[in-house]
């Protein structure tokens, strides 16, 4: 895993329950560019690792990324889009909560566990996701047919 340590500070994964033992845990992004790419081998994006990061505008995350803590982008403020891996399993609470510019996140079918305040906040997310058919909480694809407008990830049920 080579990257520049002054603009992420990543720690191995030690935890002896943790099933990604000595990959990396992205603890903070210290940079400035406009669009982050994070280094392939990070399996964790850490608690408030971008928060407030005011510059970041896209962040591309690497297939390696497997979860998103709790606040990890919360309060960056002209962060507009996330592309995410196709094997991301877990975004928590508060993710990407008050990110008021976000507009393209397609959340893959992989996420098992989408925090009930993940993308609180998010407007254009959230308006973006309605328009396609989507649960505005998760990004999911809503049910049709016997449990219309229910959202099989989060359990939610909309009304039309």
């Amino acid at each position: 895993m080579e990257f520049d340590q002054d603009v992420f500070c990543v720690e191995k994964v030690t935890s002896p329950t943790s099933p990604y033992p000595g990959l990396g845990k992205l603890v903070k992004y210290n940079g400035t560019e406009a669009v982050v790419t994070v280094p392939e081998g990070v399996v964790e994006i850490g608690s408030t690792a971008f928060a407030e990061n005011c510059c970041v505008e896209e962040v591309i995350l690497p297939e390696s990324t497997r979860s998103i803590e709790r606040g990890a982008f919360a309060d960056c403020k002209n962060l507009k889009k996330v592309v995410f891996p196709q094997r991301l399993a877990v975004i928590d609470s508060i993710a990407f909560a008050g990110c008021t510019e976000l507009d393209q996140a397609d959340v893959p079918d992989s996420v098992g566990f989408v925090g009930e305040t993940a993308f609180i906040d998010c407007k254009k997310l959230q308006e973006s996701w309605r328009a396609r058919g989507l649960c505005i909480l998760c990004g999911h694809k809503l049910n049709k047919g016997l449990f219309k407008n229910t959202c099989p990830r989060c359990r939610t049920v909309f009304k039309k």
